[in-house]
């Protein structure tokens, strides 16, 4: 018989071995297991921020495309390129510096990062532009709305012949940067479609490079010189270079992990208070959860967008149809017009939500810190992740959502590529540029694809849509629509914005 401080001499020698045995089995195991193991440690919460935070809406990022395209590419050290900051929302600011690094590339030049012209913090209306004597307009950095770090680690990845400026002050040693070449790429004669994109981007490089020649001949022309180029938007058609560069192109530029982290927030309020037992690890979207609405009245919209009764008819009718009792709506709407919005709502069962009141004190509070547009990057992501969603087909804010969930598809890209090498006749490359846009735009009167991808979908998705009898269906796909009459800027939309 063991003595009993025998027992607990041996206890306290084999505790400690045991411990060890299971360390040593521990890191022996498999990453994943030990990654479930503290997975345990982590609060219900920060699980769920850091699942969304991984796992984004198109599934993992691949820079194979981008990678195989700078490849491609010749490059001129000292060449630098530089592009006004741009202006307005979200939508249009993302497309518009995307636009400004895919011309880079295709130029074989250095990028400094362009900049944000800030609205006014009293009148959204207006812009606050930071004059600047000695260049060109300035605003402010882009990390005011983007991660800047998650561009530039892309870049450096997946584009590494391209070297990036955080702004014109990281070349401050080289005073003939100061001073730039201006280059407008709408002057150059290149077709264009009906929508304002490029029909043939494969003639630009030759044109700019023409253009270089003549405004810096070779023989005179010293390094480094700096090419300014004015704030384009939709010019590139984003199919050209295929639609897996499409795809993954505009994943470069996201919203600052703040933004990022807000939405993650106030989705899991959603999720906790609502029992959708939603898995971002295993769920991009979570179906059957809420649609997600962009009501757009606010003053900067009064001019643009359709009034109030029209779009709330359109929204309100779209969310009876999809039959879900919740719906978040996204700012850019008058309070007086969100309220109005939600007491209908109610007429039909319906629920409406907005950011603020999903988030946990601490968050609102951080949230009523940031700007408007700042603000708008966190309905960027909430509604990226709706199991439906409608807006504007005025709305860059709403096409560049739209986009981004149909990468989710597996009809992503539409209408089957050509071979690039086969093309010699200007008729056909330019039928080919605007099969690719008709095929992401579909036939929006017959609905007929909406119709096959409500059929795939199954449960909660868009079947017979609602108003697609007037005409004023812009977009439709199995993740939602967008209603309005503006064919040319619909257009110009879905042939030059990257998702």
């Amino acid at each position: 018989m063991i003595h009993p401080t025998q027992l607990s001499t041996l206890l306290k020698a084999a505790i400690p071995l045991l411990f060890m045995i299971w360390i040593l089995w521990w890191m022996g195991a498999p990453a994943r297991d030990y990654h479930e193991v503290l997975r345990q440690f982590k609060g219900q919460r920060g699980l769920f921020v850091n699942d969304m935070l991984e796992h984004e809406v198109g599934g993992p990022f691949d820079g194979t495309p981008i990678q195989e395209l700078c490849a491609s590419k010749t490059w001129t050290q000292g060449l630098i390129v530089s592009c006004d900051p741009a202006q307005g929302g979200i939508g249009h600011v993302r497309n518009a510096h995307l636009t400004c690094v895919r011309l880079a590339i295709e130029a074989g030049a250095e990028l400094i990062l362009p900049g944000i012209v800030r609205r006014s913090e009293n009148d959204i209306s207006k812009l606050n532009k930071v004059a600047n004597p000695k260049g060109p307009l300035r605003g402010v950095h882009p990390s005011y709305l983007f991660d800047t770090e998650h561009l530039k680690s892309s870049l450096q990845a997946h584009c590494p012949q391209m070297k990036v400026y955080n702004s014109i002050d990281d070349l401050a040693s080289e005073p003939s940067v100061l001073s730039a070449l201006k280059f407008d790429p709408a002057t150059l004669p290149v077709p264009k479609t009906e929508g304002g994109t490029l029909a043939r981007p494969d003639k630009w490089l030759r044109q700019f490079n023409e253009w270089m020649d003549r405004e810096s001949p070779k023989d005179k022309r010293k390094y480094p010189v700096r090419v300014h180029i004015p704030s384009l938007c939709f010019y590139w058609p984003v199919f050209w270079d295929g639609p897996e560069f499409a795809r993954q192109f505009g994943r470069i530029l996201r919203p600052h992990e703040n933004a990022r982290r807000l939405a993650a927030a106030a989705l899991y309020s959603m999720n906790k208070r609502y029992g959708w037992h939603w898995e971002p690890r295993k769920e991009q979207i979570k179906k059957g959860s809420f649609v997600g609405v962009h009501l757009r009245t606010e003053q900067d919209a009064v001019e643009r967008f359709p009034q109030y009764t029209t779009q709330g008819a359109e929204y309100l009718n779209f969310m009876a149809y999809a039959n879900l009792s919740i719906t978040f709506v996204a700012h850019g709407a008058t309070a007086t017009g969100v309220d109005i919005f939600s007491l209908r709502a109610r007429d039909f069962g319906i629920t409406v939500v907005e950011k603020r009141e999903l988030l946990e004190p601490q968050d609102a509070t951080f949230l009523d810190r940031m700007s408007f547009d700042q603000q708008g990057t966190v309905d960027f992501e909430i509604l990226q992740r709706a199991a439906l969603h409608t807006g504007s087909s005025a709305s860059t804010f709403s096409w560049n959502v739209a986009l981004r969930r149909n990468t989710m598809s597996e009809d992503y890209g539409g209408v089957a590529i050509g071979d690039k090498s086969e093309k010699s006749d200007l008729a056909v490359e330019k039928r080919e540029v605007e099969r690719r846009a008709a095929g992401e735009l579909g036939d929006f009167d017959a609905i007929a694809k909406g119709q096959a991808a409500a059929k795939a979908a199954g449960g909660g998705g868009v079947g017979a849509v609602p108003g697609s009898g007037d005409g004023r269906i812009r977009w439709v796909d199995e993740f939602g629509i967008l209603y309005g009459n503006d064919g040319t800027q619909t257009r110009a939309m879905a042939e030059g914005m990257w998702p």
